[in-house]
This record gives C-alpha cells, structure tokens and sequence, in this order.
C-alpha cells in the first residue's frame, strides 16, 4: 500500500514539473533539502521561488509542510490527485495563502496526467528574504546534478 502511495507521488512531479515551467520556471528540482526536511518540487523562476508538496491524500500534513516552505518561496502549493481534491477544506488554505493543484491521471498506458489550478496561491506572508535566496543557491546546485533536476518541456 505505502509503495503504491509513493508510486501515484511520484508519477505528479512530471506534470506538475510542467506547469511550473509554463508559469516561467526555467529549473525544476526535486527533493531539496531544508533543514531536517525536503521539498518535494521547488521551481526557481524569474519572479520567485515556488514549491510544490505532493501528496496523494493527506492534505493536513502537506499544509504543515507548505506553511513551513512559505518562509523561502512567495508561492507555495499542495499537489493532489484529482479524486481527492474535494476532500481539501480549501478555506483553510486560502486563509494561510496555500495553492491546491489538481492531479487528473488518465488511464491510458502508458499513464499520462493532467494538472490545474484549483486554488491559486497568495504571496506568502512570511518570507524571509534569505532563506529564499539560501534555497534557490540549493536548488541551482542541485539541478546540476541529473538525478534531482527534472527535464522541462522545450
């Protein structure tokens, strides 16, 4: 059950990937590490960092995660599947300033999928200005490395 759970998690970071370089990201990278944590997708665009949580049901936990991320990126988001997005008290979210994207997988094979907004993100009220700068150093290192980068659309 937990590897099916890690599978369905990992299939959203490609879709998700590329919606953030269609707002504009130019590198997308996984896993970074902030302190004893990591993020699950961290977009380094012109305008600013945005990172994205992904979850497949437990959306509580992502937006403990998510309040965390806004200290370092002005736009945070939680990336769900699709069915389980109308379990999300989006209220909550909207009050703390949290983005909800929608995951909608096809069963086609092989499985492709789709994301959109369903809640679009305000301007995190706690940013710190330099753990924004300290985690897009991070990411751009990080991207150098193929195994965190993810390959954006051309």
């Amino acid at each position: 059950m937990a590897r099916r759970l890690l599978e369905r998690e990992h299939r959203m970071l490609k879709p998700v990937a590329a919606l953030l370089a269609a707002w504009g990201c130019d590198l997308v990278v996984r896993e970074v590490p902030y302190f004893v944590s990591r993020v699950d997708l961290l977009g380094i665009c012109e305008s600013g960092n945005v990172a994205v949580e992904l979850k497949v049901r437990k959306w509580r936990i992502a937006l403990k995660q998510a309040r965390i991320r806004q200290l370092f990126a002005p736009l945070v988001y939680i990336a769900m599947p699709q069915e389980y997005v109308n379990r999300v008290l989006q209220p909550v979210l909207a009050d703390v300033g949290v983005g909800l994207i929608a995951v909608a997988f096809r069963k086609l094979r092989p499985v492709t999928a789709d994301c959109h907004v369903v809640l679009h993100a305000e301007e995190s009220p706690i940013l710190k200005d330099n753990h924004c700068v300290m985690m897009s150093t991070r990411a751009r290192a990080l991207g150098a490395k193929r195994w965190h980068r993810i390959e954006l659309p051309a």
